[in-house]
């Protein structure tokens, strides 16, 4: 917990300090999803396996995805200022098909599709969702059988 909230922090000081370089706080949101997930899957044993997409999103983040994601794991209200100038940004979401056609694979995050039954993998369209199905599989059944049961029917 420890370091989720160095994490948290820093990735907030960079929102509130205006950092504009090419990082942003991306990086310590990844880490703060992998040690969120690593606790989720050794520890509480609600997580069967990492999911690598969140992860890929938040590296590839907007501003509004990720001042929402830090404003979330905070106590106090530093980032609501920077949420009402970021929430008009459109969210974005990873497709999870390898081989979607979009530009680094990223569409509008409330036009995405996600798969019913493990409710983790997102696409961007019902042909990327058939075309990634091979793939997605054999992770499907491990995630969906460890879903918490807020997770498993949106």
């Amino acid at each position: 917990q420890l370091v989720i909230s160095y994490f948290v922090c820093n990735g907030t000081k960079k929102i509130l300090d205006g950092d504009s370089d090419s990082d942003r706080g991306c990086y310590d949101a990844m880490f703060v999803s992998f040690f969120e997930q690593w606790i989720a899957i050794a520890i509480q044993k609600t997580q069967a396996s990492c999911h690598w997409s969140q992860m890929a999103v938040l590296f590839k983040s907007d501003k509004h995805t990720l001042v929402s994601f830090f404003r979330k794991r905070i106590p106090c209200k530093c980032l609501d200022e920077s949420y009402k100038e970021v929430k008009s940004i459109t969210k974005m979401g990873l497709c999870d098909n390898p081989s979607c056609s979009l530009p680094d694979r990223m569409g509008e995050r409330s036009k995405m599709l996600y798969c019913t039954q493990c409710c983790v993998a997102n696409y961007c369209s019902r042909e990327c969702q058939k075309a990634a199905w091979p793939l997605h599989k054999q992770y499907c059944l491990i995630d969906r059988l460890t879903a918490p049961k807020s997770r498993q029917k949106r």
